[in-house]
């Protein structure tokens, strides 16, 4: 097989791959969604930008291992054994600590009074 024909060859491995990693990744984002205390898609449909960015970085902090055992990976159950693994990771990095970070308050409530033109 040469040209187009070689190319295409691999498109049902791409698919495979494909399906697993978003199969993966939305399996992460509903485990995630559950796990943490707080309601992040309710926080973000309500303006707070602390939890679309964490959900964000939690995502990236998922699919970027995810991408590498894709690429680098010689049978699916390396991509299902480290997927798993990089879920693991993530949901137990960002279910410890992150609802004091998305507490919707004010931008300067931490700043002093002098800052927020009150009195001095």
């Amino acid at each position: 097989m040469t040209g187009l024909g070689a190319t295409l060859s691999t498109f049902p491995s791409f698919v495979v791959y494909f399906s697993l990693g978003g199969l993966l990744t939305a399996l992460f984002v509903l485990l995630y969604a559950e796990l943490t205390p707080h309601r992040e898609i309710t926080l973000i449909r309500d303006g707070n930008s602390a939890a679309a960015i964490a959900l964000v970085g939690a995502l990236l902090g998922f699919v970027v291992p995810l991408a590498s055992v894709i690429a680098h990976s010689a049978a699916l159950i390396d991509v299902v054994a480290w997927g798993v693994i990089a879920l693991i990771v993530q949901l137990a990095v960002n279910t410890d600590g992150a609802p004091q970070a998305l507490q919707h308050r004010p931008l300067d409530a931490d700043r002093p009074a002098a800052w927020r033109g009150g009195p001095r």
